[in-house]
């Protein structure tokens, strides 16, 4: 059996948080920016020639990280690992390991028969998404006015509820926007609303 390169491997793993944390650990922040640097040169183009292109970045992987979430939230979705080398900075899911879903609404639902302590919980998954990010942001405060990584952050929550909201409404059929949803939303997730989940 011959051996295979492995150089695509890197290119798709250079969009893992944990590839910064890595140079951040290492004490090689300009390691870190030269990552920051690849990943927008290849899937943020339209911030390259900004002159806050960090901040435009990170603040897009803030709000990708919170969508992703939100999606998985609205469809009972539980990864599992969410550990920072399994977080992708493009928004995407990865690292399909101990992952499930939910059969009926269990906030906390764990799928990971080693997570004792449901750190990576359902009902987690938002708060553990926002420490991750956190951690992302640690790398990049070498190079990045530490304002500016928390004004990104800020976002997230905002970001996520929104989304989860949109989501929601469509997965329910709902044409517009009420200020009755939220109303609604939760009575559909107390103990009594788990069987119409289903939907």
């Amino acid at each position: 059996m011959n051996p295979a390169r492995c150089s695509c491997v890197w290119r798709k793993a250079i969009c893992v948080s944990v590839i910064f944390e890595h140079f951040y650990y290492r004490r090689e922040p300009d390691k870190v920016r030269q990552l920051a640097d690849f990943a927008i040169r290849h899937y943020w183009p339209q911030f390259q020639a900004e002159e806050d292109k960090y901040a435009l970045w990170f603040r897009d992987v803030v709000a990708r990280t919170a969508r992703l979430i939100a999606d998985w939230q609205t469809v009972g979705f539980a990864h599992g690992v969410m550990n920072t080398d399994n977080m992708s900075v493009l928004g995407l899911t990865i690292d399909y390991g101990p992952f499930g879903f939910l059969d009926d609404y269990q906030p906390g639902f764990i799928c990971n028969h080693s997570d004792h302590q449901g750190r990576y919980s359902f009902d987690n998954q938002p708060a553990v998404g926002l420490w991750n990010l956190q951690r992302l942001a640690q790398t990049l405060s070498p190079f990045m006015p530490v304002d500016t990584l928390n004004d990104a952050l800020d976002g997230y929550q905002l970001a996520l509820l929104t989304h989860y909201g949109q989501r929601m409404r469509q997965k329910l059929g709902f044409f517009t926007e009420q200020k009755e949803d939220n109303a609604l939303l939760n009575e559909l997730f107390c103990p009594d609303g788990a069987r119409r989940q289903r939907l």
